[in-house]
């Protein structure tokens, strides 16, 4: 894999954003402080990301394939450890 790309798998991300953001410092020897972790966490409480209604992702609308989907970005899931998604 390319050095110059930090790769963050979305679950990850999602789960514990400034724990992951904090990977990106220590990976590029970037410091990353008190205030620095504060600020994030400001923003978070701040920035809600469903303040304006929450958006529901569906397959539906696409009108494709998915099992030809699923093929098709297998190598992709493989490469990265990840699971294909089913919602409820």
């Amino acid at each position: 894999m390319d050095p110059r790309i930090h790769h963050v798998r979305y679950p990850d991300f999602i789960g514990n954003p400034v724990g992951t953001i904090r990977g990106f410092y220590e990976k590029y020897d970037v410091p990353f402080g008190a205030d620095t972790e504060a600020a994030m966490r400001a923003y978070l409480k701040n920035n809600k990301g469903d303040r304006y209604g929450k958006f529901k992702y569906s397959t539906d609308v696409i009108g494709e394939d998915i099992g030809a989907l699923h093929r098709e970005f297998a190598p992709y899931r493989e490469r990265f450890g990840l699971e294909i998604e089913h919602r409820k």
